[in-house]
């Protein structure tokens, strides 16, 4: 049987304000399982991640997305940048080879997502 989640995935990620454009940062996220010990990073086991907006109806559209590549973990992009527009809710979302997803509006403390 495959290992069972000890808690929720959880993301934590930076975002800076640059005159009218968001700067974001992934800085950790943890699956809620244990990891096999050949894992360097947090990345490792981040499928990918996407940051979009979420629309009035409570729908989430993915605006910008990395993707692990087949060929290995070591170049999935930590870090975009995309327009800031004032009143827009912005989402970050993390999705893990396991299948687990954590997503954290922007101005949410990390863990709540």
């Amino acid at each position: 049987a495959p290992p069972q989640y000890t808690s929720d995935p959880t993301l934590d990620f930076e975002c800076a304000q640059e005159g009218d454009h968001l700067t974001i940062r992934l800085r950790d996220y943890q699956t809620g399982r244990p990891l096999p010990s050949r894992w360097r990073t947090f990345a490792d086991a981040i499928d990918y991640w996407e940051v979009g907006v979420r629309e009035e109806n409570g729908a989430f559209r993915s605006e910008w997305q990395a993707f692990r590549s087949k060929s290995g973990r070591d170049n999935l992009e930590l870090s975009t940048t995309r327009p800031a527009v004032p009143g827009e809710q912005v989402v970050v979302r993390a999705v893990d080879i396991f299948g687990g997803a954590a997503e954290l509006l922007i101005g949410e403390e990390p863990g709540n997502g």
